[in-house]
């Protein structure tokens, strides 16, 4: 008997299409064998969650830029290297296992890098800058993670304002129009700024997400002005603030907003903020 196929209006008796049926087979094999993954393109494909989330390690003591590759047996001696060592998308894990210096700023885009100390220190890592530098990256939708960490700065003869940690040179827009615009976050660290110049200094700018969770902040001015700010609300969108404390020139800060420069609240009695979000009554 004739069977119709359902690909076309061809009928073939039961001869030709287990005929039919044998060279499809044989085609599909041929196939298979030339088309489909290999083992090795396998391997590659499972490899690339693993290239895209990066662990390393850095000593500036027994360190090396140039022959380690920032794993615990070889770890780079810079910040800087590890942080250019994220690819772009993707996440880095930086494990301190010295304090580190930093001397100019990364340019990296869409990274995630969280930041901490080995548990073999014992103790807090301290990340300090010199030659006045004030940002381990610059570049678009960053998001740096500190854990554990103190961060000590050093400014002398400043001629401009700054800003510091990181800075995003402009907001990622996505598809749907949603501003990405990166975020820094600090926990459990201790950020200490020493300056001897009448320049506004802001710890974080163009970032839309800053969280700060037990952390101390110390800012001290030889020349006794107070010019330091957290944030601009033009440019940081969400404010996450719980167990902190601010001290400015000796001064402990109890009126966190008025560290936020540019909050604009909507002149009702209740004096709502209307350009920033935040756990905070500000």
């Amino acid at each position: 008997m004739a069977r119709p196929l359902p690909f076309n209006n061809t009928e073939l008796n039961d001869t030709e299409l287990n005929s039919r049926t044998v060279d499809v087979i044989g085609d599909l094999d041929s196939l298979n064998k030339i088309h489909f993954p290999n083992s090795d393109l396998v391997s590659a494909i499972n490899a690339v969650p693993n290239m895209m989330s990066k662990t390393f390690y850095v000593d500036a003591v027994n360190g090396d830029d140039t022959t380690g590759d920032g794993s615990s047996t070889a770890p780079f001696a810079t910040i800087g290297k590890a942080l250019s060592s994220i690819p772009t998308g993707g996440w880095g894990y930086i494990i301190l296992l010295s304090d580190v210096t930093f001397d100019s700023a990364v340019n990296n885009d869409n990274i995630t890098a969280i930041i901490r100390p080995s548990t073999s220190l014992g103790r807090n890592a301290v990340i300090s800058n010199v030659n006045n530098s004030s940002r381990l990256v610059a570049g678009n939708n960053n998001r740096l993670h500190f854990k554990d960490v103190d961060l000590n700065f050093s400014f002398t003869g400043l001629t401009s304002e700054i800003n510091l940690i990181m800075w995003n040179t402009h907001m990622y827009m996505s598809d749907d129009n949603f501003a990405m615009g990166g975020g820094l976050s600090v926990h459990n660290c201790n950020i200490t700024i020493n300056t001897d110049s009448d320049n506004v200094i802001l710890l974080a700018n163009s970032i839309e997400n800053l969280f700060i969770v037990s952390t101390s902040i110390t800012y001290s001015n030889s020349t006794g002005n107070d010019f330091f700010y957290l944030t601009d609300a033009n440019t940081c969108k969400n404010l996450h603030y719980v167990n902190n404390s601010i001290t400015v020139n000796g001064t402990v800060v109890t009126n966190i907003a008025s560290l936020i420069r540019n909050l604009v609240h909507d002149g009702t009695a209740t004096s709502v903020v209307v350009n920033m979000n935040s756990n905070l009554d500000l």
